[in-house]
């Protein structure tokens, strides 16, 4: 979502306001629209890329990586440049 999202915290709110009362407290959210277009290739990636977390992404993609690092470990701008590397491979 932070691809196409600008994201914002907002505030909590606590769990007592809801019947029933949840475990949990909630926190409310802005998303503002940035101008990325929808990228159905990019959305694919990343689905590649977090299908099976505690694989590699150099098992996930099936592409030859030095690094052992897994998807939840990168930022989304290190996640932009893989993509725009692993694209070229093709």
């Amino acid at each position: 979502l932070n691809y196409y999202f600008e994201i914002n915290r907002e505030f909590n709110v606590n769990r007592k306001v809801f019947y029933p009362i949840p475990k949990v407290d909630s926190t409310v959210l802005t998303f503002k629209r940035n101008n990325r277009k929808y990228d159905k290739e990019f959305n694919d990636f990343i689905y590649k890329c977090f299908k099976q977390k505690r694989k590699t992404l150099s098992n996930n993609l099936n592409i030859k990586m030095d690094s052992k690092v897994r998807a939840e470990e990168l930022s989304l701008e290190e996640l932009i440049s893989l993509y725009e590397r692993y694209n070229d491979m093709l």
